[in-house]
């Protein structure tokens, strides 16, 4: 008795709902893909890689500057601070680069916003797209601030 009550309940994994994803979603949208959200995330992605290469650059001007507290000498003290002077414009550009590339992401997320949407589902993403840009903004400030 216990062995028909017990199968009837189960639900093989995998089978359940279409081969399985997300019930609210629908069975059309499976992943990021379908919902054609694969450029945004490329383009978030860009921007880590650059936050990356950013902090690099800040951790060398750091330990720039702790090497030319203990310098006496004018020649290494020059040598270090041209090395600063490289490293501060190169911080700049991708400061920068950085700021263009967050606006134009909002611009886009407002143009995408205003589109129609096939799915009233979908809606629920647009968050994602909303608070990814204002987290790399409020990070630069914190960076650069």
């Amino acid at each position: 008795m216990n062995d028909l009550l017990t199968e009837s309940f189960e639900i093989p994994r995998g089978q359940g709902h279409g081969g399985g994803g997300d019930i609210e979603l629908g069975e059309y949208a499976r992943n990021s893909g379908d919902l054609g959200l694969d450029s945004f995330f490329r383009k978030v992605q860009e921007l880590d890689k650059q936050y990356a290469k950013l902090d690099k650059l800040l951790k060398k001007l750091q330990d720039a500057h702790e090497e030319s507290k203990a310098v006496t000498k004018a020649p290494s003290m020059k040598a270090i601070k041209q090395r600063m002077e490289k490293d501060v414009d190169e911080v700049k550009k991708t400061a920068h680069y950085l700021k263009t590339k967050i606006e134009e992401l909002d611009k886009e997320n407002l143009a995408n916003r205003q589109k129609p949407r096939v799915w009233k589902r979908i809606r629920c993403l647009t968050g994602q797209e909303q608070r990814q840009p204002f987290s790399l903004k409020k990070k630069l400030k914190d960076k650069m601030g």
